[in-house]
Order: C-alpha cells, then sequence, then structure tokens
C-alpha cells in the first residue's frame, strides 16, 4: 500500500470511529482530495497529517467541512412535507421540530415556512456535524439554483432578493435554532419535545452499528406521539426494532415503539414426514388474503390519521417494515449471518427473479462478506429490475418509497463496488456493538 492509500484508508477509519461515516471505497476518491486541501491549506506533509487529524479537533473538523455532502433541496421529497401537512393540524400547537444533519438548511427552512402558512407558529431545532453547513444554515441566503422548489408565492412572502441572493425573512429565521450536533452524541435535550424528526438520506452513509445505536438513542429520547422521516429510499427494518412504520398518503414515517416492546414469538409449524420445520410470524388481528400472493408479504396501508389519539395504542399493526422482516435473507443480513444471509438471499432472487428488493439485498451481502465483483453484477440486475417493474407492481415491492432515490442508491452502491473490485480492497469485517 502506498503512503497516499495509506493515508485514504487511515483518514477513512477515523472518519468512521468520529463520525460513524462509512468507509466505501466510492468514498475514497473525495476523501483524497479533501486530504490534499486541508494538506495545502495547512502547509502540512501528508506524511503527518494523520496524527494530526486524530489529536486535532480544528483540523478534523476543517476535514469534515469538505468530505461531507451537503446537497439537499427546499421541500425535497414534496410527498414527505405534504403528509407532514396534514399532520400539522392535528399536533399541539407550537410544533416543534427536529432537522437533524440539516446540511445548508433548506430543509429547517422548509419546516419553518409550512408551519408559518399551517399553524402560524413552531420552531425547527436545525443541527450538523460540519460548522461550514452550520453557517449557511445561519445566513439563511441562497442563489438562484438552489430556489428550486420555492414557487412564486412562497418567494414573496418569505424571502428578500438581495445582492443576486434570496435571503430568508427574518421572522422565519427567527423560528430557526442552529447548533452543532454530532449524530454518534448523546441526542440533544429538545427532540423530546419535537414532534417531527427529519434524519434524511443520512443513514446510508453510516455503518450498520453506528446507525443502529443512533436510532436505539432516538427511540429512547423521542416524543412517543412523534413520527420520523428518514430519506425515500431509506428504510429502518434492517437496522432497529424500535420504530414502527407507518403510511402516510404517499409516503412513510416512523414512530417508536415503546419501551420494552418485543415482536411476537413465531409459531412453529411441523411439517408432514419429517419435513423441515417453518417458522411463520402471525401477528393478531391480521386477516390475509388467501387469493393474494402480495398479502402474504404486505398488509394493508396504515390510513392517515384525522385526529389526534388521546393515547398511543401498545398494539402491533402489521406494516411494510414487518412484512420485509419476514423474509430470511433480510433477516440474516439484518442480524450481521452474513453467509447464512448470501445463501438465503441467492435463493429468494432465483425464485423471485422481478423482485428488485431480493437482489438489493444480496447485493449488500456479498458487498459484506467481501465478494465486490458479485455484488455490483447483483446491484446491476436489481436496477435492471426496478427500471422495469412498474407502477402498480412496484408499490407492492417498495411500499411507496421513492423510485428515483433508489434507483440513485444503485447506481452508487455499484460503483462502489466496482471501485472495490479493481482496487481489490476488501472490508474489514465490522462486529456490531450493542446499542445504547
Amino acid at each position: 500500500m502506498t503512503a497516499d492509500a495509506a493515508l485514504v484508508h487511515g483518514a477513512a477509519r477515523l472518519l468512521d470511529a468520529r463520525i460513524g461515516l462509512k468507509p466505501d471505497a466510492s468514498f475514497r476518491p473525495r476523501l483524497a482530495r479533501a486530504l490534499k486541501d486541508v494538506a495545502d491549506a495547512k502547509h502540512m506533509d501528508r506524511e503527518r497529517l494523520l496524527a494530526a487529524l486524530a489529536s486535532d479537533s480544528s483540523l478534523l473538523e476543517s476535514l469534515i467541512d469538505r468530505v461531507t455532502v451537503q446537497e439537499t433541496a427546499f421541500f425535497r421529497h414534496p410527498e414527505q412535507f405534504e403528509a407532514i401537512s396534514q399532520l400539522l393540524p392535528t399536533m399541539d400547537s407550537p410544533v416543534r421540530a427536529w432537522s437533524a444533519a440539516c446540511a445548508n438548511g433548506q430543509e429547517a427552512y422548509s419546516l419553518a415556512m409550512l408551519f408559518s402558512e399551517t399553524t402560524g407558529s413552531g420552531s425547527v431545532l436545525a443541527t450538523d456535524i460540519s460548522h461550514a453547513a452550520l453557517r449557511r444554515t445561519s445566513s439563511g441566503r441562497y442563489g438562484e439554483r438552489e430556489m428550486s422548489g420555492i414557487s412564486a408565492d412562497r418567494r414573496r412572502q418569505h424571502f428578500v432578493s438581495e445582492g443576486g441572493k434570496w435571503q430568508v425573512q427574518q421572522s422565519l429565521r427567527d423560528m430557526v435554532q442552529v447548533q452543532p450536533h454530532n449524530l454518534l452524541d448523546d441526542v440533544p435535550g429538545e427532540v423530546a419535545a419535537c414532534q417531527l424528526v427529519m434524519c434524511r438520506n443520512v443513514l446510508i452513509y453510516f455503518t450498520q452499528p453506528h446507525a443502529g445505536a443512533f436510532l436505539a438513542r432516538l427511540a429512547d429520547a423521542m416524543n412517543p406521539d412523534g413520527y420520523l422521516f428518514v430519506g425515500g429510499a431509506e428504510t429502518l427494518w434492517q437496522l432497529t426494532e424500535r420504530f414502527e412504520a407507518v403510511q402516510l398518503g404517499a409516503c412513510f414515517a416512523y414512530r417508536p415503539r415503546p419501551v420494552g416492546w418485543k415482536r411476537p414469538a413465531p409459531i412453529t409449524i411441523a411439517g408432514e414426514r419429517g419435513r423441515a420445520h417453518k417458522s411463520a410470524a402471525v401477528h393478531q388481528p391480521q386477516v390475509q388474503s388467501p387469493t393474494s400472493p402480495a398479502s402474504a408479504a404486505v398488509s394493508p396501508p396504515v390510513p392517515r390519521p384525522t385526529s389526534r389519539p388521546a393515547q398511543r395504542s401498545t398494539r402491533h399493526e402489521t406494516t411494510g417494515a414487518d412484512a420485509a422482516d419476514q423474509q430470511p435473507g433480510a433477516r440474516l443480513l439484518a442480524e450481521g449471518r452474513t453467509a447464512e444471509a448470501i445463501v438465503a438471499l441467492r435463493q429468494e432472487a432465483y425464485l423471485n427473479p422481478d423482485d428488485p428488493t431480493a437482489h438489493f439485498h444480496l447485493g449488500m451481502a456479498l458487498d459484506e462478506a467481501g465478494e465486490h465483483t458479485a455484488a455490483r453484477r447483483s446491484y446491476r440486475v436489481a436496477l435492471s429490475t426496478l427500471d422495469r417493474c412498474g407502477d402498480e407492481a412496484l408499490s407492492h415491492v417498495l411500499r411507496g418509497f421513492d423510485r428515483a432515490e433508489l434507483r440513485r442508491l444503485l447506481k452508487e452502491r455499484s460503483v462502489a463496488t466496482k471501485d472495490r473490485a479493481d482496487a481489490g480492497y476488501q472490508d474489514a469485517p465490522t462486529t456490531p456493538t450493542e446499542s445504547s
């Protein structure tokens, strides 16, 4: 390994430990450029840079500002904001929200605009690991290209044009509180009062242990009547059982499960004449139609709430997340039993060749096992399957998650595995840690 490759490898491991960033091969070219920029800016030999990053917090912060992706937009995933607008009248006022990993602030100000237009009041806690991103959020100034998603009426109502930039109105900026936060740290105390938590397109960049530990902390800290929104292509069933998925119109959100919730024990059915036993997790009360193949995997959508319940029900309802949890290969992968997962997922992909999720999960398992060339093939098959899957069939497979976001994720995974295969790189095995 060359000195430059060793520096990139060591810096990737450091960022994994400090901020949970997954040390994927696809991320390393960007990291190499950022390391060069930091070394040049600080007039430092790259040979000494890694040790300095580990001991100098300001230097590490400079690297984080350069390497983290601050890509976002106003009202990104509009179906989620439509769902939020339907929820707001059912929530106690003033509504509070946490925009976790807020990037340059468009998400936080989108929420503030919605609060202002719907309930007339509310507040948003906007946090990020990057101080550069927080400065952008605090300034509330955006160029023309960053204003996509903002209608002419909203520009007039919430922005002022100044020197070729669009400045967020002070009344809206007063609704947004900005502060630094590392998602590997304890959840901010203010989150306990938040009815909405936005953590979108973040967990896909975390290693599984870090993502699971964060979600456990969030479930403990979150308002039990609150809603968590993640990215359109993200799901939580493979990371944690502390949240249940609920359908809100054209999208899904998650609600924290009560402390001590346990999945119902499976019923073991003995097969005839010595056949292997089969397990089926049975959720009650739940009636499944024997005439519909999809009914065995997908339950009816949870209706949009029309009024705020006086007290949350603790009865578990089968959702899309739980249905996915019943797939043996995906469940084995979530449990870290990679070799067994590969065997099961290969069978599932063979039996369900038109199911993009089967090929996607097989790619994840092969990638984790270091079989990057085979993983790339699985991701590419998943991508081609997704492209020829009709909207009606796709709704059963993805349970309302965004097709474009999943397509982007599959392309990123395919490129990442190609880089790994070309470099002969294999990740060190990851040992899941106990969630806090």
